[in-house]
């Protein structure tokens, strides 16, 4: 199973409460700073999978472009935050992220890899494709990148996620704005 957190830069976003030591199945995770303590909230506002009847937990490497995210849940793995899973909810319901596709990079290092010029090389191309270039700079890209392990065994693929630049939740889905 391959490995992720959500970055933006170097700095982990995450949308939901980090729970210590869970684990869900087959859960992700990534070198990343954390946003906080241990226990932080961090990013999404707003958005609750609550007002989604129909939300469902998605591991992030079963997302798909279109699915529409009002949290990321992570945990803490060997010192090192990871995604446990990410709620989905319909689009019209208030959510943080849309998943606008995949990417790989050709970072030379795990380190470079992390960075936010090789995520926006990576993703922003996406985010151009997915919303059409006059909506693309509405919106911030996110990468959930491997984890050093992951990397290590040759996986260089990013999962790309965009969010409204101000980091308010976003009500519709982006693709074709």
């Amino acid at each position: 199973m391959t490995f992720r957190a959500l970055r933006l830069a170097s700095t982990l976003i995450a949308t939901a409460t980090t729970t210590e030591g869970t684990r869900r199945g087959a859960a992700s995770s990534a070198t990343a700073s954390t946003c906080g303590t241990e226990t932080a909230t961090c990013g999404c506002t707003g958005a609750s999978s609550s007002s989604d009847p129909n939300a469902k937990n998605v591991d992030i490497n079963d997302l798909k472009a279109g699915d529409c995210i009002s949290e990321v849940t992570t945990d803490s793995q060997d010192s090192q935050e990871s995604i446990s899973s990410t709620t989905v909810v319909d689009c019209s319901t208030p959510h943080q992220y849309e998943m606008i596709g995949t990417g790989t990079t050709t970072a030379a290092t795990h380190a470079e890899a992390n960075t936010s010029k090789e995520m926006a090389k990576v993703c922003s191309p996406l985010l151009t494709k997915y919303v059409g270039s006059s909506a693309a700079d509405k919106y911030s890209v996110l990468a959930a990148t491997p984890v050093q392990e992951a990397w290590d065994q040759g996986d260089r693929s990013f999962v790309c996620v965009a969010q409204n630049a101000d980091e308010s939740p976003l009500n519709n889905s982006i693709k074709n704005s």
